[in-house]
């Protein structure tokens, strides 16, 4: 679970990542697509929030089944499970994965603003936008 996020942070991150220093038609063309980019942060967000409740449904259900069954049975040498259910990022990781999307956002914008491709009531509308998520 915790991959999937990071995976769909980066993604959205390595996509954005160029657009700081492409040539003004390329930046054009990602503007021209903003609501998609915010729409995808959106998301982003709503799965990282979504993340705690997620992986404790994961540990109770796990748990519940190891009672169930006796337990997890693929074990190391040491008697430890292979696979278990526990969350495998922490706050301050997820926070951090949000900023850096919101942070590849804000550039786009930025770069859009100073070629002139958007005005500054476009930009202030963008910026509000962002910070409502």
């Amino acid at each position: 679970m915790s991959k999937y996020l990071i995976n769909v942070g980066s993604s959205i991150v390595a996509a954005l990542d160029g657009v700081s220093s492409a040539q003004p038609a390329m930046v054009a063309g990602y503007w021209a697509n903003i609501d998609f980019w915010l729409e995808e942060f959106r998301h982003f967000v709503r799965i990282t929030d979504g993340y705690k409740q997620r992986s404790e449904n994961m540990k109770v259900s796990h748990d519940r089944y190891c009672q169930k069954h006796g337990g997890p049975h693929n074990r190391n040498e040491f008697g430890q499970p292979h696979q278990s259910a526990m969350a495998t990022t922490s706050d301050p990781e997820r926070k951090r994965i949000v900023g850096a999307v919101r942070s590849s956002l804000m550039h786009v914008a930025d770069r859009a603003l100073n070629l002139r491709i958007i005005t500054n009531s476009q930009y202030d509308e963008f910026i509000e936008q962002l910070k409502a998520v």
